[in-house]
């Protein structure tokens, strides 16, 4: 591959290598953004009806 460049999807820069068709940079935060939303999904699934409430109640004060 060499001397061939590629440009990121996501952000338009030159990268000489696409992780998972992105560059590092942009596929490191995406992967970051999806560990950080399965944390966020899992941590919600687990909460009861109640806490649940308190959490909505909470975010619209």
């Amino acid at each position: 591959m060499g001397d061939k460049q590629f440009n990121c999807p996501q952000c338009g820069e030159s990268t000489d290598t696409l992780h998972e068709g992105y560059c590092e940079p942009c596929c490191s935060g995406n992967q970051a953004a999806l560990d950080d939303h399965n944390h966020q999904h899992d941590r919600w699934a687990r909460l009861s009806s109640t806490e649940r409430d308190v959490e909505i109640k909470h975010a619209h004060r």
